[in-house]
């Protein structure tokens, strides 16, 4: 291990070595275990999915793979059985054989079943503590989280095995935290590694934030950051998987107890002490099932490997002729541009739907062909497309939702589609004036963003083989129902920006009406902006969805046309941009009421600045705090929320000052009524003439050129403030700077 601390280019060089990880490597035992049942079991697939949820390498992988073929899960939480049934075995054997299994190296300074352990009882702990928090938390994504929320420390293990024992070793010796010694020496820690490979191999997001977030505040993170609330449970379940000193994380700091964590969580100690209790046992029930107590696991994976030798050989073979079909998927690929680049901009959900009907009904001879949509609110109403025969042509109706089965068949989840709609879609053809032969009619799913928005129903005039005919069908979906889903979400939102448009203007005709949305000057002219804003934002809205169009769907992966591919970026970055837009409209629109509580002043400017540096690429350097008040001194106000405004306050001062960052000063002091604590942001940026400061913390005002989607940073900032009884002001000089104060009262 080098003695000099790390510099950029090692972190580039770090990152780099850990991006070239598919996956990372099997113990000998688990490797054993999941060979036999494939070759000589009998490939179950529970059985395969008890070995997979048990073991983070198998899992990762097994994810990100189903992932990029399209595997869509019917619920949320995360299931082994449901993630192997997208995958045929053959498919499961191929990835099993892309792993490179462990050297069970006995010198290394931490074994990799101990650290497999661990994350195991943070899973395991994290399941728990999920159903104790609320019936209604996701215990299967808890699960995951935890049993993946090391998979930063397994990389670092796998890609670079001596420098990773090293700095081991130096943890062990100063009794620290892994992530402190890995960036001393190689500028960048596991955490970020783990949210990396999250990114990288497809994992849910709230998953990859509990691998980079787990080990900080969480508590404090998880009030501003929703997708924080796994990684707060992770870290608990961390913090337990620790006090039963089950397996080894790496970290080598005093155990404490999470008082902090279980009380933000909502729970007592004696419930936390009941899940340390059972934890080990639980555990080392999962760890006989992959094999741990093994006596010679490398050499029971070798026998199995040879005894398996010719049935390898037959299914390698039938994995290379699992090619093909160039002809056919060139059709299908046709097919799906000409119908994207078909579609209109303007045109209606409906009108998509009809165009899909009957294109649909064409490229497949098929005879009669049905679309239809679920209710995107609280209606009963089902709007449908139905192409009949040629004098019928393509109509769109509505019908009735059904009230006692479901309006797409669950079972179309486990298989994606089904063959046979008679039973099964009665309610619907009972409402249709065209006639289905039902024992021909095939129905699938129509999934937009991992959810079912409807389905198709398509009458088969002549026999195609089943398999074949749902993979097109899979593909053709999958991009009307995303372009769909983009559509349903626009009209949502313009419906949305009309109703807050109508909202803002009533506040300004009735200042009584105002509440906690009213400025501190009460004129109505100081509400003008609010209007200007409300129409505004459904033109912010509408400029970033103009560009996203059916193409939306078109897949970047095996596109070989540059224009093609700056094309689909400049679709997702937009996608992205309108989800900002509207996050910052219901964050400003319905802020939650606030929790006061005696705080330190200090506490929340800490809390503020680390905040800002996950967003922004600054330090604590960069920012000077002079705290005038006497020890013991609070205010009374909800802590998440202030640090929230203050970071959006400081946030806005980094931008004033462009390239040329001057620390931003922060000064804490009494008021001179004595009952208000004054908190004063001061910059060296680019300033503010009289009618930029008036309009500042309008919602959507901006200094910046317009498609930046700034403008809700102060907006935000002086509603949460004024919530909590305080008041913000601003003075500034063009040229010189500006200076934000806020005034909170003393608790």
């Amino acid at each position: 291990m080098p003695e000099r601390r790390a510099d950029i280019t090692v972190a580039h060089q770090v990152e780099f070595a850990i991006n070239q990880l598919e996956s990372i490597s099997l113990l000998p035992s688990v490797a054993d275990k999941f060979l036999k049942e494939l070759f000589l079991g009998g490939g179950n697939i529970s059985t395969l999915a008890g070995l997979v949820e048990s073991d983070s390498c198998l899992t990762a992988k097994m994810f990100s793979v189903v992932h990029s073929k399209g595997g869509v899960f019917s619920g949320v939480g995360f299931s082994a059985v449901e993630m192997l049934g997208k995958l045929s075995l053959g498919e499961i054997r191929k990835i099993f054989f892309s792993y490179e299994i462990d050297s069970c190296d006995a010198s290394r300074s931490i074994s990799k079943k101990d650290l497999i352990l661990h994350s195991l009882a943070v899973a395991v702990s994290a399941r728990a503590i999920s159903q104790a928090v609320s019936p209604r938390m996701d215990g299967g994504l808890a699960y995951l989280a935890g049993l993946l929320h090391n998979v930063g420390v397994l990389a670092l293990y796998d890609s670079m095995p001596k420098s990773f024992d090293s700095i081991v070793a130096e943890a062990k010796l100063n009794g620290s935290k892994l992530a402190v010694v890995e960036r001393k020496y190689l500028g960048v820690d596991h955490t970020i590694i783990g949210k990396r490979l999250g990114a990288k191999w497809n994992l849910p997001k709230q998953v990859s934030w509990a691998a980079w977030l787990y080990n900080k505040n969480t508590e404090i993170i998880a009030k501003s950051v929703p997708l924080a609330r796994i990684a707060q449970i992770v870290s608990l379940g961390n913090a337990i998987a620790r006090l039963g000193q089950i397996g080894d994380c790496g970290c080598y700091d005093e155990v404490v107890w999470p008082g902090e964590l279980v009380e933000s969580l909502g729970l007592d100690r004696e419930l936390v002490e009941q899940i340390i209790a059972e934890l080990a046992g639980q555990v080392e029930a999962a760890g006989q099932k992959l094999g741990f107590d093994s006596a010679d696991p490398r050499g029971g994976y070798l026998a199995t490997l040879n005894k398996t030798a010719a049935k390898l050989t037959e299914q390698n073979s039938k994995l290379e002729n699992e090619q093909g079909q160039t002809g056919a998927d060139s059709m299908l690929w046709n097919f799906a541009k000409d119908f994207v680049l078909r579609i209109d901009g303007e045109e209606s959900v409906v009108e998509i739907a009809k165009e899909m009907a009957g294109r649909l009904q064409k490229f497949y001879h098929a005879g009669s062909v049905c679309l239809y949509l679920l209710p995107t609110d609280k209606s009963k109403i089902i709007d449908v497309v139905v192409a009949g025969d040629a004098k019928q042509g393509v109509r769109a109706v509505i019908v009735d939702m059904p009230e006692s089965v479901p309006a797409v068949p669950a079972e179309m989840f486990r298989e994606f589609g089904i063959s046979g709609a008679a039973g099964r879609c009665d309610w619907l053809f009972d409402q249709l004036d065209v006639e289905f032969d039902r024992d021909k009619t095939i129905v699938v799913p129509l999934v937009g963003c991992a959810r079912a928005i409807g389905a198709v129903m398509l009458e088969q005039r002549y026999p195609v083989e089943r398999d074949k005919l749902f993979d097109s069908l899979k593909v053709m979906t999958s991009i009307v129902a995303g372009i769909l889903k983009e559509k349903i979400e626009l009209h949502k939102q313009r419906v949305f920006s009309e109703q807050f448009a109508e909202l803002i203007g009533g506040q300004i005709k009735s200042a009584a009406g105002a509440g906690a949305l009213a400025a501190t000057d009460k004129k109505d002219d100081d509400f003008a902006g609010l209007v200007e804003m409300a129409a505004g934002a459904g033109h912010e809205l509408n400029n970033p969805l103009s560009v996203i169009s059916g193409r939306a769907q078109l897949l970047i992966e095996g596109e070989s046309d540059e224009d093609k591919i700056e094309s689909l970026k400049k679709i997702q970055q937009n996608s992205e941009a309108l989800s900002q837009i509207i996050v910052n409209l219901l964050s400003f629109a319905e802020p939650k009421a606030p929790k006061a509580t005696k705080v330190e002043a200090g506490q929340i400017i800490e809390e503020a600045i680390q905040l800002v540096m996950m967003k922004k690429s600054v330090s604590e350097s960069d920012f000077v705090v002079v705290n005038e008040l006497e020890e013991g001194q609070a205010v009374f106000v909800d802590s998440g929320q202030i640090a929230s405004a203050i970071a959006n306050i400081l946030h806005n001062a980094i931008e004033a000052c462009g390239e040329e960052l001057r620390p931003i000063e922060i000064n804490v002091g009494g008021g001179e009524s004595g009952d208000i604590v004054s908190i004063v942001i001061t910059d060296h940026g680019c300033g503010m003439d009289s009618d930029t400061i008036a309009k500042a913390t309008h919602p959507f005002f901006s200094g910046k050129k317009a498609g930046r989607q700034q403008g809700m940073g102060l907006a935000n900032a002086r509603r949460l403030i004024e919530l909590n009884k305080g008041v913000l002001s601003i003075d500034s000089t063009v040229g010189q700077g500006s200076s934000v104060v806020v005034e909170l009262p003393l608790g």
